[in-house]
């Protein structure tokens, strides 16, 4: 396989014309950068030269201390009460 980075479709059509002599064309989206708006633009631009996007990357994805699980508890206790001196 090869595979040939080319510059944002946005910015300048080198892209779009090598698009449409590949087999597979991917987009690249930055997670919480790219907005939905410039990534319909640029499929609208693949469009228009007759080439179809097959698919999207999701990169710069941040780990966060989020996660998941789950668990279980079960307690049980008793105590023992001093019995009264019968000095007192």
């Amino acid at each position: 396989y090869i595979i040939i980075d080319t510059p944002p479709v946005l910015a300048v059509t080198d892209g779009i014309i090598i698009s449409q002599y590949v087999g597979v064309n991917l987009l690249i989206a930055r997670y919480a950068k790219s907005h939905m708006r410039e990534l319909e633009l640029s499929i609208n631009r693949f469009e228009q030269a007759n080439t179809k996007v097959n698919g999207f990357i999701l990169n710069d994805v941040q780990r966060g201390n989020g996660g998941y699980g789950y668990g279980y508890g079960y307690n049980y206790n008793y105590a023992y009460k001093a019995a009264k001196d019968k000095d007192d």
